[in-house]
């Protein structure tokens, strides 16, 4: 055996049993002082070193001011339980800090606790009770008081052990409650020496409740964290498409924007050009007096400035959409469809086509959208299907307007029983200025590019379905009322 075992063997042998097992306190507190410390940097820093200074000064206490240190024969030695009253109040204004309950109003009264309980202490140090029970007792509800408000404490933050800390400050009247029937003490003081137990207890139980709350904490950052990234790639990749999206519709405008220029230059140049020529020609007509000659030149110039006129109202109308704010409510699409008809039937250029052809407007669903547009939308789609199905060969043209089915929810439909057109050329309808047909059925081209561009203000698309020679079928769809 080393000789400084020998030695350290040979003092414990001259010691006191009382005194071997203080040091042993002292040594288990001055460890959980350390452990509180190092784990203070992780979580619960106030709280955790305010434990650990209670701790290193409870180690202190019970190397220097146990009972058998002061030499007493009273049961409870005042400096004793003065460094006891001490330890408490350190203990209280801790476990506030680690309940998150710390405010000044109670701090003000563990300080004026503490202060009666000194004033206390001075008093039995004149009175001198046979027994210190009465203080033990004291300590034991301030300890109750303790485990109250952390139990309290769980109903705040749920989940976290605020109930195993409470359990650990019930230990220390719970084993009063224990030990005071049975007798076997013979001296009260020694009551110092046991409730060291339920002291350590309170500060392991803290040390991991901390540490597994730090833990629960990190878990849930972490799930936050990953939350946030998740809605961070979903936003990339949200804007990856929006970008894509836009990019595809700024290449669509600007293709738009390049036939546009090409197609107006041209319409407007014939038309102007052309009404420009019989001017002249009826200005030469009539320098010479030939009236019959200027009257004939004459009448070709309402039907060409007409077509130029009804060309810019399309062109007005095609931007006019752009500015004009959406003013959405509950609309019955059958009802903007008989509008629309009942318009078209009164208008001098579709009134005699209305009369010759069979109108069929069956059920359609509500939508919240716009009344007007909604209405200008039925006015293209059904006058155009209207031209068409009355140029068709068939004896009784006929145009329905109905609803139907498409991927969960009401289609609206415009069918006609015209001439229809190529399947493969159905994505140029809805450009300006296309124009799949002859003059006499194809006008400026603007019409379905509205109709589009309506349809998808509101949400929805526009698509067309047809064989040549038995008609065709637009189809559109808008956000519907539940």
């Amino acid at each position: 055996m080393p000789p400084t075992d020998a030695a350290f063997l040979s003092w414990l042998s001259t010691r006191h049993a009382l005194d071997v097992y203080a040091l042993g306190v002292a040594a288990v507190m001055l460890v959980l002082a350390a452990a509180l410390l190092l784990a203070s940097r992780q979580t619960d820093r106030r709280a955790l070193r305010l434990f650990a200074l209670r701790y290193a000064l409870g180690a202190a206490a019970w190397t220097f001011a146990h009972p058998r240190v002061q030499g007493a024969p009273a049961d409870a030695p005042f400096v004793s339980m003065l460094a006891a009253v001490a330890l408490l109040a350190l203990t209280i204004w801790a476990l506030d800090e680690f309940l998150g309950c710390a405010t000044l109003r109670r701090r003000m009264a563990t300080l004026a606790a503490s202060v009666l309980a000194v004033a206390a202490l001075a008093g039995y140090k004149v009175l001198a009770p046979a027994s210190a029970l009465g203080i033990y007792v004291v300590m034991g509800l301030m300890m109750s008081w303790c485990a109250a408000t952390a139990w309290r404490a769980a109903a705040h933050e749920p989940g976290v052990g605020h109930r195993i800390v409470a359990l650990a400050f019930a230990s220390y009247p719970a084993l009063l409650l224990g030990v005071w029937p049975l007798g076997g003490l013979s001296r009260t003081s020694d009551l110092a020496y046991l409730v060291a137990v339920p002291g350590v207890i309170v500060g392991v139980t803290v040390l991991v409740v901390s540490l597994a709350r730090s833990n629960r904490r990190l878990a849930l950052e972490l799930d936050r964290r990953e939350q946030a990234e998740a809605a961070l790639r979903e936003l990339n990749a949200t804007l990856e498409e929006q970008v894509a999206s836009r990019t595809a519709s700024m290449r669509t405008l600007l293709e738009g924007m390049e036939m546009f220029t090409r197609s107006v230059s041209h319409d407007l140049r014939g038309s102007l050009g052309g009404a420009t020529a019989l001017a002249r020609l009826v200005r030469d007509a009539l320098a010479v007096g030939d009236w019959q000659r200027a009257q004939r030149l004459i009448d070709p110039l309402p039907h060409a400035l007409g077509h130029t006129f009804d060309l810019v109202q399309g062109l007005l109308e095609l931007s006019r959409l752009e500015e004009r704010p959406l003013e959405r409510r509950l609309v019955g699409l059958r009802d903007a469809a008989q509008r629309a008809a009942d318009a078209l039937a009164m208008d001098p250029q579709t009134a005699p086509l209305m009369q010759r052809v069979s109108l069929q407007l069956d059920a359609l669903p509500q939508a919240h959208a716009d009344a007007v547009l909604m209405q200008q939308v039925f006015a293209n789609l059904i006058g155009n299907a209207v031209r068409f199905a009355s140029a068709g060969t068939q004896d009784q043209p006929r145009v329905e307007v109905g609803a139907a089915p498409h991927e969960g929810a009401q289609a609206v439909y415009v069918r006609d029983n015209g001439p229809g057109f190529d399947p493969a050329q159905s994505g140029e309808l809805f450009k300006p200025f296309a124009r799949l047909h002859d003059a006499r059925l194809s006008q400026h081209g603007i019409g379905l590019s509205i109709v589009r561009r309506i349809v998808e203000r509101h949400g929805g698309r526009i698509w067309a379905e047809s064989t040549p020679g038995h008609g065709a079928v637009f189809w559109f769809t808008v956000r519907q009322a539940a």
